[in-house]
């Protein structure tokens, strides 16, 4: 369900997209429990309180 396209309806789950380097502006994926990539995630982290940030780290793998 999670694969399963929910915004659009012209791909399928399983069909390869191209697409270009300048084509992404944010990504991340979880590797043995922690984030890599997410940055977009780390500048907000800036913005947050420290109790806020602090808990996406230890809960969800951030290392920024």
């Amino acid at each position: 369900m999670a694969n399963e396209p929910q915004s659009v309806h012209n791909v399928v789950n399983g069909q390869n997209i191209t697409f270009s380097r300048d084509d992404i502006s944010d990504w991340g994926y979880t590797r043995n429990g922690r984030q890599v990539g997410s940055y977009t995630v780390c500048v907000l982290f800036k913005k947050m309180l420290k109790e806020e940030a602090d808990n996406y780290r230890t809960n969800y793998g951030y290392d920024c």
